[in-house]
């Protein structure tokens, strides 16, 4: 999985984190000016329910507010399968 250096109007600094099936990237939105972690996924041809659960953990995350919990300022698919 090759790390992307945009997505989505997020430039890429740093991969914080990677496993088989997803990539965690920090970024920084400019169009707010604040740094953001990115979380891609990969491979979810090889099981067509993993990008629903992906998108249900999305919004179970976005209805929580805690400190310790990042929160969820979007979700979509700003990253092309060239990217992963």
């Amino acid at each position: 999985m090759e790390r992307p250096d945009d997505i989505d109007g997020v430039q890429i600094i740093a991969e914080i984190s990677r496993a088989r099936t997803s990539l965690v990237l920090k970024g920084y939105q400019r169009a707010l000016d604040r740094f953001v972690l990115v979380k891609c996924l990969a491979n979810v041809d090889n099981d067509p329910g993993f990008g629903e659960r992906f998108r249900r953990e999305a919004i179970i995350l976005a209805r929580l507010s805690d400190p310790r919990i990042p929160a969820v300022y979007a979700y979509g698919s700003g990253v092309t399968r060239a990217h992963l």
